[in-house]
């Protein structure tokens, strides 16, 4: 007779997403400085990969930890998520080239283009995990490219709003208010992400794993 393993919970599955925003915020800024370093050596302006590569990766690392004891073919998570937001963001950097070179006053800000990029981002790797991963498990998984959309557009609007505090009202409230609030919208992106995508994988995995374990025992 086969032992059912334990069932994935969404507070494992949020816990660890938020561990991951905050590893690739770390690998964000590692890489910025990188980039910085590496741009006045070679004299190429570094643009927003990092920011791509380094969410990817952290978050889809610690996704993958996440749920590696609970599906075989987790390690998909990990690099769909990193080379779908590494393409979108290198190509938000070539595109930014190129409007530099076809007109040099042209320009596209930040929190204006980020939005489309992140969801350009979690279109491709929502779409490489329901490849190489969820529809191995179950049938209806497409959905999967759905919640990644939303998840990763509202946890990076979010974020955003961060940013946006400090430019708009830096100077009309506290310094210390301003930290504080940042530091809020900064903390609640991984968990968004988190929660957002766990209600389509964590009841998919979970699923399957009881299926699995069905047709075993009853083999047995």
């Amino acid at each position: 007779m086969t032992t059912i393993s334990k069932q994935l919970t969404m507070k494992r599955w949020v816990l660890f997403t938020t561990y991951g925003w905050f590893v690739g915020i770390l690998l964000v800024v590692g890489l910025a400085v990188v980039g910085e370093v590496t741009s006045k050596v070679v004299g190429i302006r570094s643009g927003q990969a990092a920011v791509g590569i380094g969410m990817g990766a952290g978050v889809g690392l610690m996704q993958w930890l996440a749920i590696r004891k609970y599906l075989l073919s987790s390690q998909g998570l990990f690099w769909s998520t990193i080379i779908g937001f590494s393409i979108a963001f290198i190509l938000q950097d070539i595109v930014a080239v190129i409007l530099e070179f076809v007109k040099s006053d042209a320009s596209i800000a930040v929190e204006t283009i980020l939005p489309f990029t992140v969801l350009l981002g979690s279109l491709i790797s929502g779409w490489l995990q329901y490849i190489f991963v969820f529809k191995k498990i179950t049938a209806k998984s497409a959905n999967c490219v759905l919640y990644s959309m939303i998840g990763w557009l509202l946890a990076a609007l979010v974020t955003m709003g961060a940013t946006q505090l400090n430019i708009k009202f830096g100077e009309n409230i506290p310094k210390v208010l301003v930290a504080i609030l940042a530091s809020l919208f900064l903390t609640i992106g991984g968990p968004i992400l988190g929660y957002i995508t766990g209600r389509f994988i964590v009841p998919k995995v979970n699923n399957f794993n009881n299926q699995s374990n069905q047709a075993s025992f009853y083999s047995n």
